[in-house]
């Protein structure tokens, strides 16, 4: 990552193959692989190696050697099933860690947005110390040609000594901030300098209608969900295949000791399902499919509530700051302007001077702070409905495939 000009872009990539978590969900997709290939493997075939008609040692030369071998035979479209429910398994993995990757870019967002909030509402502050120090100037320099009391001091001081612990609360909110990005992208910290992006002072109109439709279709713990419902479907498909048994065929040759000749036996034999006929199983994973059904259902009015308190803000925010650049700001700057002529020109007191300057200025510090929630609440709107770039940057990881030859120690 660089050192300086960081953007938003640049701190995610640096998350996207070191974060633990998007590397914990690579990790389960290399398992789901493992039992994919698994399930697409036939039975094994049984050797075995008897003694018949062993009755005394001295009844050995009269004893049969059978050497057999015998060989399950699937019936029926287990194997094809059981290969359909691991690959529908390795869909939920991969899934996840599109869902993982994510809610760690999202995180990152509303932090870098977070960090920007403050840098701005920092700049602002500094802004206000300025102005207060340089009315403190004015009102000293009139001090000591006696055009005013010495009383004027006090309000300038105490104003400057106020912002000056506002500067402090925020810088260790900053300071904090820097940790929490820094540990989100694999850092001890991120320097707010370093950060090339800015706030949006004019943030744009949304359509909230067309962002609840984008997350329905596709916010990502939604699909993990409906990859899940899918996986569990075939599971029942699979318990519902399980139900016809494998055929074992045996083959065997050996030696008769008492008539000195060979031996060669062929058979069969097949499970009787008259106890247990795997109707549990088939239960549990229909049960299963309406739970996870049941689960995206209350998913989807959790993240569409999420998306309309979040968009609120938003909107909130934005119209608030609309006000702010277009009416207020502009008053509030020629008033403090005319006020401060008249105060140097001696005609004002100082007290509607502090009141002008701190109108101005708190203005400018609430349309930092409104550019912030504005910016921190867009970055919430992305990680629920994919409104910013980020939100299409959850490239797959590379997943470990298993290999015969490799993957068993």
């Amino acid at each position: 990552m660089p050192q300086s000009g960081v953007t938003l872009a640049d701190l995610i990539d640096a998350a996207r193959y070191s974060h633990p978590r998007i590397i914990a969900a690579g990790a389960r997709v290399g398992a789901a692989e493992g039992q994919r290939w698994q399930a697409s493997l036939y039975p094994n075939p049984t050797l075995g190696l008897a003694l018949r008609d062993v009755g005394s040692r001295e009844a050995l030369n009269g004893s049969v050697t059978m050497a057999t071998i015998s060989q399950p035979i699937v019936i029926g479209d287990r194997l094809d099933t059981a290969a359909d429910s691991a690959e529908k398994e390795t869909q939920t993995r991969l899934a996840e860690v599109h869902a993982a990757q994510h809610e760690v870019f999202s995180a990152i967002a509303r932090t870098h947005a977070e960090l920007l909030s403050l840098v701005a509402q920092q700049g602002a502050l500094n802004e206000a110390i300025g102005a207060a120090r340089q009315t403190l100037a004015v009102v000293d320099t009139r001090i000591r040609a006696r055009a005013a009391p010495e009383s004027e001091l006090l309000r300038p001081r105490i104003e400057i000594a106020r912002m000056e612990s506002e500067m402090a609360h925020i810088q260790s909110l900053l300071r904090s901030a820097e940790h929490r990005l820094g540990l989100l992208v694999g850092l001890d910290r991120v320097q707010s300098a370093s950060l090339a992006d800015q706030l949006a002072m004019n943030p744009a109109e949304l359509d909230q209608d067309a962002l609840a439709s984008s997350l329905i279709a596709t916010h990502p713990r939604l699909t993990v969900l409906r990859q899940s419902a899918d996986a569990a479907q075939a599971r029942v498909a699979l318990a519902a295949s399980s139900r016809t048994p494998d055929i074992v065929f045996q083959l065997g040759a050996g030696y008769d000791d008492e008539d000195s000749e060979g031996v060669l036996e062929i058979g069969a034999q097949a499970e009787i399902q008259l106890w247990d006929k795997r109707e549990a199983p088939i239960l549990t994973a229909r049960f299963e499919v309406l739970r996870i059904r049941q689960e995206a259902v209350d998913m989807e009015r959790m993240l569409l509530a999420d998306l309309h308190e979040s968009f609120s803000q938003y909107d909130s925010a934005r119209l608030q700051l609309r006000i702010l650049h277009d009416q207020i700001i502009p008053d509030a700057q020629n008033a403090y302007q005319q006020i401060e002529a008249s105060y140097t020109a001696g005609r004002t007191p100082y007290i509607e001077v502090l009141d002008a300057q701190r109108t101005l200025l708190e203005a400018r510090r609430s349309a930092a702070m409104l550019a912030g929630s504005a910016a921190v609440a867009r970055s919430a709107i992305a990680g629920l409905a994919g409104l910013d770039a980020f939100a299409h940057a959850t490239r797959s990881l590379p997943v470990p495939t298993p290999n015969p030859m490799e993957a068993i120690p």
